[in-house]
């Protein structure tokens, strides 16, 4: 099993501290990645470790950045952490602009793939409804929840979707 799974293994139970520690020692061992850093910096933010400054996390997800500028789990890592760790906005705003736009470009050639895919086991007409759909990317619940939340912070001004 390599390191990283490892690491996620030992997130996923709830043993934080054992997967910083564990990605530290890979580092050592000159095991650097940007997943690695990114389940480095999601561990310590979940974890009890007091020997870290919260600064930590933003430095390792930055570091990730700096190695792969289009790793979209760090962008959105980082976005999430200015945004809701340290109500930072104007920090978070760029980073979700990146995600976005590297997302529009991976989202973009899986339509084209699903398309051409659905054109040869179906027909045309089936790959054209296909691309006519709304959202064919996007987890409708996710955005409802997230519409519900933010209409439930809004004043009432007439605007609200129904």
């Amino acid at each position: 099993m390599d390191v990283i799974n490892e690491i996620r293994l030992l997130f996923d139970d709830d043993k934080y501290e054992e997967a910083v520690r564990l990605a530290e020692e890979a580092e050592k061992k000159g095991v650097v990645s940007p997943a690695l850093l990114l389940w480095k910096s999601r561990s310590l933010l979940l974890s009890d470790l007091t020997e870290y400054e919260l600064d930590t996390v933003e430095k390792w997800l930055q570091q990730a950045l700096d190695l792969d500028s289009d790793y979209l789990p760090a962008l959105l890592e980082l976005g999430f952490f200015y945004l809701r760790t340290m109500d930072d906005v104007k920090k978070a705003w760029p980073l979700f602009e990146r995600a976005r736009d590297v997302c529009t470009d991976d989202a973009t050639d899986t339509v084209i793939g699903l398309t051409e895919c659905i054109a040869e086991l179906d027909s045309p007409k089936a790959a054209l409804n296909f691309l006519n759909e709304q959202n064919l990317l996007l987890d409708e619940s996710k955005l409802k929840t997230t519409r519900a939340q933010i209409e439930a912070t809004a004043p009432d001004d007439g605007f609200r979707e129904t």
